[in-house]
């Protein structure tokens, strides 16, 4: 058992050791690339920033009108998928409910995707220095990017809406309101047991890939900042981050093993 315990030691401080030499040798390249590439880099940069900020009403359209299609479409699969799901037997059922769990991720994901990329988009040239230097013309541009934004989001929150009463309307024992504060805890009740460990399986799985994607992003943010000055914030976003969703499922569970002695 003690050899078990040593040779866990010494693999620990042989991967930090490896990854201390991988970080250094990262480093070393990225350096050497900045200082023999910067200028040009940078520049390229800002000329990208530049051409983004110039097509942002149209991108904005393009990714409100893509979003609108793709969800209208998921949407109407689903609902295909729920007449399937009353009319079938158990073992049948079992096809449609993975097809409705899969049609209603991409749903989700479509809607996640199109919020991330407006929100980049627009950041491009939200700035009161922005609104200030440009012209006339391009100010009336930026406010009707802003319309087109709030419309895109709106469309999210709504066929967000639409998919989880749809889901109410199939399985009839799922309870909870969408717009209410409890949602996310009295939908869960109404789930049954398998339900739930599926839910509590992916929760933990999410909840490991995202403390080693914080983990390389706050060492991305840190180069950035060091290379291209691009600002303390960011890393303190994901420093923030980071301590939250740390915190958040450590006071869970000591909250649970509290409830357990109880």
């Amino acid at each position: 058992m003690k050899s078990k315990k040593r040779a866990s030691y010494k693999n620990g401080v042989i991967k930090m050791f490896l990854l201390v030499i991988i970080g250094m040798v990262i480093g070393g390249v990225t350096g050497k690339l900045y200082f023999t590439f910067g200028e040009n880099m940078t520049g390229v940069t800002g000329s990208f920033l530049v051409v983004i900020t110039k097509i942002m009403l149209p991108l904005l359209s393009l990714i409100t009108v893509i979003t609108v299609l793709g969800g209208e479409y998921c949407y109407n699969r689903l609902k295909k998928i729920g007449v399937k799901i009353l009319e079938t037997e158990d073992e049948e059922c079992d096809k449609w409910e993975y097809e409705e769990e899969r049609w209603g991720g991409i749903l989700v994901n479509l809607g996640v995707v199109s919020q991330v990329l407006c929100f980049v988009i627009l950041s491009t040239g939200y700035s009161i220095r922005y609104i200030q230097e440009v012209s006339d013309q391009r100010r009336g541009q930026f406010l009707v990017s802003c319309i087109i934004f709030i419309i895109c989001y709106f469309y999210n929150a709504i066929a967000q809406t639409r998919y989880v009463k749809l889901v109410q309307k199939i399985h009839p024992e799922k309870q909870g309101d969408p717009f209410s504060k409890g949602f996310q805890k009295e939908f869960l009740g109404s789930c049954d047991e398998a339900e739930k460990e599926v839910i509590y399986k992916s929760a933990y799985h999410t909840y490991v890939m995202m403390q080693r994607t914080i983990g390389i992003l706050l060492v991305i943010t840190m180069l950035l900042h060091l290379f291209f000055n691009t600002g303390l914030l960011a890393v303190i976003v994901v420093g923030v981050i980071y301590l939250v969703s740390t915190f958040s499922y450590t006071h869970s569970c000591v909250q649970l093993r509290k409830r357990k002695i109880s």
